[in-house]
């Protein structure tokens, strides 16, 4: 089975609470991806992850909904 990428932004864990223990003791394993290729949204808490990526989720739908107003350009 082919796993495929999310459209748009989203939630994830980069960093492992074992391998890394500095991000553990601190709650910074959470990250956001989803938003460009060149983009890197690491080290946060999971609830600074949530709200980044409702915020980015936002723009990304309305960027979408503009496109396709635009007749898909």
């Amino acid at each position: 089975m082919t796993q495929r990428e999310p459209s748009g932004p989203y939630v994830y864990a980069p960093y492992g609470s074992i391998s890394h223990p500095e991000h553990d003791s601190c709650n910074r394993l959470w990250g956001v991806s989803g938003v460009h290729m060149l983009c890197t949204i690491k080290g946060l808490t999971k609830d600074e992850a949530e709200k980044i990526t409702r915020v980015l989720q936002g723009v990304h739908v309305a960027r979408k909904l503009a496109r396709d107003a635009k007749g898909g350009e």
